[in-house]
């Protein structure tokens, strides 16, 4: 299997598609550990809660900057055919200016799922 460039990631948040420059998801579990008489002196380990979470940076393009505390509609694309979505509460929202050297203005944005991420 070949590996990917994300140059063609996209980030959709809350139904606009950002004019994003990286994204990042990490996808986790809490496996609770437990020994007992059968565990050799070893711990052994379930799957427990599944939870999500990420970031992304983009920037002011126009569009309205997502709110936080909203609850939108996420999906998250590393070049089109891997793609993962879901429903995400917006945490914070950092708006960056740089008035020295003018460059583009950015935001970035941190998130937490809200239930069942599905994708590749």
């Amino acid at each position: 299997m070949a590996v990917i460039s994300g140059k063609n990631g996209t980030v959709n948040f809350g139904g606009a598609q950002s004019d994003a420059t990286g994204w990042s998801l990490a996808l986790t579990s809490n496996n609770p550990a437990y020994g007992s008489s059968d565990t050799s002196g070893y711990k052994k380990r379930v799957g427990g809660i599944k939870d999500w979470s990420g970031s992304y940076s983009a920037k002011l393009d126009g569009t309205s900057v997502p709110v936080a505390g909203a609850s939108v509609a996420v999906s998250f694309s590393t070049d089109g055919t891997n793609t993962w979505s879901g429903t995400a509460v917006c945490d914070s929202v950092n708006i960056e200016v740089d008035m020295d050297d003018g460059d583009v203005v950015g935001y970035s944005v941190d998130f937490s799922g809200n239930s069942v991420v599905t994708g590749a």
